[in-house]
């Protein structure tokens, strides 16, 4: 870490995989946890404990660059999958360690350790706090715990109120901790946990395992996990546990040949292949990957090598030479794609509390306010940026244009950004409020509504290679820097100062600083690690820029004489080196200070007061300031500082060797136009001195001799000589003088042309690079609507329905061909009322139909009829937008005519057999299957005088009141169904309520249906 970059606070440490140090949280190891945890196997005295309450030493962590760390998640029906894996998994030389983790209830005892120790090739054992991670151990977390990795370590706390998100917390914490070398598993479970950790797993380079969804009992969360784009295989839980074996023995062994770095430095073999490498990935994608930090190319490369199940880097160079596919991937890989909404939310509510409000203010004009987001990754920063600039205009009430540019290299991110489409698990840091207001839910998570993906344009860029954009605001780099050698980091700053306006942002990540460019950027504040603009006198060097200043073809020659430094190259600088001469020649002698008392510039020769000291170089005042100068100076700049006026002080004495002088110094404050820094202009000049008086020469008057006057007069005449020769040295210097003045102004003058050029050559490459860039998001957006209006106009013209598609204002927006024949409606009706076109229905109340639709936003439906009597159904659906909003409605007519027609003739059917049971002598009931009267004639109710309405879909047997001699009538009729069979002049005793004993003969037929599931049974009741 660089000497004047602030050491974050460890709650303040970055998460990301590519972070040397990592955060506890403070949780000190062997710190008990919070909540009672199930005892360790081997009692109070096992080993486990022991670590728990003393802490383990250096030596009883196994190095996290030999020991692979297996985390496997599981919920319901993962079980069996865990078992299984375990059973066939039989680690190799390289260490492994597994802990696993499962959705169990807090209050039922779990068996899980036992139920695993059965089939287990390694010791099984219940995590606790504290416990260090030994190799060849397999830890399981208790139930509702969340279990988190530090150094090698298990620190565990209880879950928090979120049920379901254990597997996450503990994938994220191994991506954290052992980072390439973490290896997620994901089992057969319900839910979506686990997705969003095996993410970050994915980010840091290390495996992610998830079980075939066909394999398992509860495809949810495996699928959610392979929906999530983050799986590198899909397996069987046999096959998982047999890639487990490979890839950590293999991964292993690459790591230590490959990743592992070497003393020294590689190879010269292993650096051409390298070398090799980023040749065809700069060939093939356009980055130059050489300079960026070898750490985390290694790691790619490794965990590229072990999924293709190559061990050695020569037969690795040689798939790429052969395979685009690989190329790709591997690309795709170098990619760390390390974002999420609101990341360290703390920094943003600064950003909103005390960044944007005056970024706000300063577009009072209404000049549009301008964001650049390099490194964008899939666009969760940049809609986080957005949502919080659009709820600070809404609680202020201002409407000012807001322009959010996002660039990054990879093309995949680019995409999910532009789509604007998250999962539930993308979604998670962002609060209930925010999600319902700039937010929508699709089938499959979340999708950005239009006000914000509005505000934002994303293309690809190279950052280090592209022009800059120029006028913005702020300037969002978060976690990019720090996957950059020192050189490109450097490269940078300048940029992003000259992208700045005066005065303007930069918000970078937690682990990233401004290094050694605190001349371009004021410290705004340590902890969010927010910098502001300061205005310098000198240009900012954009290698991209120099790269296309003219070279001179030869050296100036060996006998000319320049003012110029040598290390100067701009035009700007050979101004300032003009200015400096003729101040140090003929104005005050002095220096030109910033608030923090940094030089900015001499004026003059400043060496009788001002001068270096030993030690580290500055150019500090206060540490420059000659003996005798610097409490005065001090108490003048003090003064001028808390006063804001003009301070003097006279007749300070300054002492230089053996030499001392009395000076007087002027401090004047200077307030920039454009910025809100102070200046101070600090000015030095000799003390006046009272002239001493004249000596007497004496009294004694000397009389001239004539050889004295002789003298007198060739001295007045040598005076006289001499003074017409100065006159005439000084009118031909002056004439001179005025030549080099005319001949300097006209330089000048070329060189601020020639500037002023130069940055509008500046300002052209910029403007071009963010016309390119909206261009291509048009561009894009432009194919996404060609290609939906394309599947729209197939799909319409592909469903045999009249839909017609109305606005707001009831005019017709689209229709299908259908409509064309049904409705009577044409091309060119398209912007008309639906009012003024004659469909050929009958709809007399058509706009009170649509009003209720846009009051209840429900689904109406009626039956209608045209002019030919034909019958349809007509659905009025409202027309809602991706944001839910109503904007019109639907029609749809479905063509029921011949269903009606049928429900007609088979209501006169009904009715004519109706008629018929009702005019004939002989009483008459239709039965289902548990003879039940479902329908009968007059002349049955009045055989057993029972009333109609009591009679329906009563038990016959309930109306007849059979004796128990007549039980036979009971098992005759059961028996019809079954056998099919029908029962014929049967003859049945029974007393009758007006008639007393009676005989009754019945005969029952089944009655054969195609439409009904069940047969019905007809029933004729004769008196005899």
């Amino acid at each position: 870490m660089k000497e004047n970059e602030p050491r974050p606070a460890p709650s303040e440490r970055s998460n990301d995989p590519d972070r040397v140090e990592n955060s506890t949280e403070g949780v000190t190891r062997g710190e008990p946890a919070t909540q009672a945890q199930p005892v360790a196997r081997g009692g109070p005295a096992s080993k486990a404990e022991a670590a728990t309450k003393a802490g383990p030493t250096a030596s009883d962590v196994m190095p996290k660059t030999e020991m692979f760390v297996v985390g496997i998640g599981a919920s319901a029906g993962g079980l069996d999958a865990m078992q299984e894996i375990m059973r066939q998994f039989r680690p190799s030389s390289a260490a492994v360690a597994v802990i696993v983790v499962q959705h169990l209830e807090a209050h039922r005892k779990s068996e899980l350790v036992t139920v695993l120790e059965r089939v287990a090739a390694m010791p099984v054992q219940w995590a606790e706090n504290g416990m260090a991670i030994e190799p060849g151990h397999v830890y399981v977390a208790p139930p509702k715990t969340c279990v988190r990795v530090s150094e090698g370590v298990l620190l565990l706390q209880p879950a928090d109120e979120r049920a379901g998100t254990e597997i996450s917390f503990l994938f994220r914490a191994l991506a954290d901790d052992a980072r390439e070398r973490a290896v997620g598993v994901i089992l057969s479970g319900n839910s979506a946990d686990g997705s969003a950790g095996l993410q970050a797993i994915h980010r840091a380079g290390g495996l992610v395992l998830a079980q075939d969804p066909a394999t398992a009992a509860f495809p949810v969360m495996p699928q959610s996990a392979i929906d999530a784009g983050c799986v590198d295989r899909v397996l069987s839980p046999t096959r998982i546990a047999r890639e487990l074996e490979k890839l950590t023995s293999e991964s292993a062994e690459i790591w230590r040949r490959i990743a592992t770095p070497v003393p020294g430095g590689a190879s010269g073999t292993e650096q051409e292949q390298l070398a090799t490498i980023f040749r065809l990935l700069a060939t093939r994608r356009g980055v130059d990957f050489s300079e960026y930090k070898q750490s985390t190319i290694r790691r790619r490369l490794v965990r590229r090598m072990a999924l293709a199940k190559i061990r050695e880097l020569a037969d690795y160079v040689r798939l790429l030479q052969r395979s685009r596919d690989e190329v790709d991937q591997l690309y795709e890989s170098m990619l760390i794609n390390v974002t999420e909404f609101f990341r360290d939310p703390e920094s943003f509510e600064f950003l909103r509390r005390e960044v944007l409000p005056g970024i706000l203010r300063a577009h009072e004009d209404g000049s549009p306010i301008r964001v650049w987001v390099p490194g964008c990754s899939t666009g969760e920063e940049t809609y986080s940026l957005g949502i919080i600039i659009r709820e600070l205009l809404e609680e202020t009430g201002r409407i000012v244009p807001v322009q959010i540019f996002s660039t990054d290299i990879g093309d995949a991110a680019i995409r999910t950004a532009r789509a604007g489409l998250y999962s539930v698990a993308d979604v998670a840091n962002v609060s209930p409020e925010r999600l319902g207001r700039f937010f929508f839910r699709t089938e499959h998570g979340y999708s950005v509504q239009k006000p914000i993906r509005d505000m934002c344009v994303f293309a690809r860029q190279n950052v280090l290679k592209d022009s800059p954009f120029s006028r913005v605001d702020l300037i969002s780099c978060r976690n990019l820097m720090i996957y950059l050698s020192p050189r490109l980091q450097r490269k940078l700053m300048p940029m992003f100062h000259y992208a700045l306006v005066p005065d303007g942002y930069l918000f970078l990540g937690n682990s990233e600083s401004v290094g050694g460019h605190v001349d371009l950027f004021r410290l705004i504040d340590r902890r969010f690690r927010v910098y502001s603009r300061r205005s310098v006198s000198r240009r900012a060097n954009l290698e991209f820029m120099r790269a296309h200043l003219p070279v001179p073809e030869s050296p100036p020659p060996a006998n000319a004489t320049s003012l110029m430094p040598d290390d100067l190259k701009e035009p700007s600088d050979i101004i300032r080196e003009a200015d400096r001469v003729v101040l140090s020649r003929h104005g005050p002698i002095g220096a030109l200070v910033n608030d923090d008392l940094d030089i900015l510039q001499f004026r003059g020769d400043v060496s009788p007061y001002l001068a270096p000291v030993p030690g580290r170089a500055s150019l500090n005042l206060m540490k420059m300031a000659r003996e005798g100068l610097l409490p005065e100076l001090e108490a003048a700049v003090r003064e001028a500082r808390e006063q804001n006026v003009r301070v003097q002080r006279t007749g300070v004495a300054v002492s230089q060797g053996d030499v001392l002088r009395s000076v007087d110094i002027d401090v004047t404050p200077i307030a920039s136009v454009r910025t809100k820094e102070r200046f101070f202009l600090i000015l030095f000049s000799p003390a006046a001195k009272p002239a001493a008086p004249a000596e007497e020469a004496g009294t004694t008057r000397v009389v001239a001799t004539p050889q004295v006057e002789q003298l007198r007069r060739e001295l007045q005449a040598t005076r006289s000589y001499l003074q017409s020769t100065i006159e005439k040295h000084e009118t031909t210097n002056q004439e001179l003088r005025a030549a080099n003045e005319e001949i300097q102004s006209s330089n000048e003058e070329l060189q601020s042309t020639n500037e002023e050029l130069e940055t509008a050559k500046e300002e052209l490459q910029s403007t071009n690079e963010e016309l390119t860039t909206v261009n291509e998001e048009l561009h894009s957006r432009q194919l996404e609507m060609m290609q939906l209006n394309n599947d729209l106009q197939n799909l319409i013209n592909s469903v045999h329905l009249p839909i017609v598609i109305l606005g707001q204002d009831l005019r017709i927006r689209r229709f299908t061909p259908m409509a064309q024949k049904i409705l009577n409606v044409i091309p060119t009706d398209v912007g008309r009322p639906f009012s003024d076109i004659n469909t050929r229905l009958n709809l007399p109340n058509l706009p009170e139909l649509i009003a209720e639709v846009f009051e209840s936003l429900t689904i109406n439906e009626v039956e209608v009829q045209d002019v030919r009597d034909r019958w349809y159904s007509m659905r009025l659906r409202p027309y809602k937008t991706a944001e839910n909003k109503i904007e019109g409605v639907v029609l749809t007519l479905i063509d029921i005519d011949e269903m009606k027609r049928a429900m007609a003739a088979l209501e006169a059917a009904r009715n004519l057999a109706q008629a018929v049971l009702d005019t004939t002598r002989e009483a008459f009931a239709v039965l289902t299957p548990d003879f039940r009267i479902q329908n009968a004639n007059e002349a049955f109710y009045r055989l057993f005088e029972i009333p109609k309405e009591r009679a329906q879909e009563q038990a016959l047997f309930d109306v007849l009141k059979l004796s128990d001699k007549t039980q036979g009538l009971r098992q005759a009729l059961e028996g019809i169904l079954p056998t099919h069979m029908s029962l014929t002049e049967h003859k049945v005793r029974i007393d009758l309520p007006s008639v007393g004993a009676s005989t009754l003969v019945i005969n029952v037929r089944q009655i054969a249906s195609g439409v009904r599931t069940y047969p019905l049974v007809l029933l004729s009741v004769r008196l005899v």
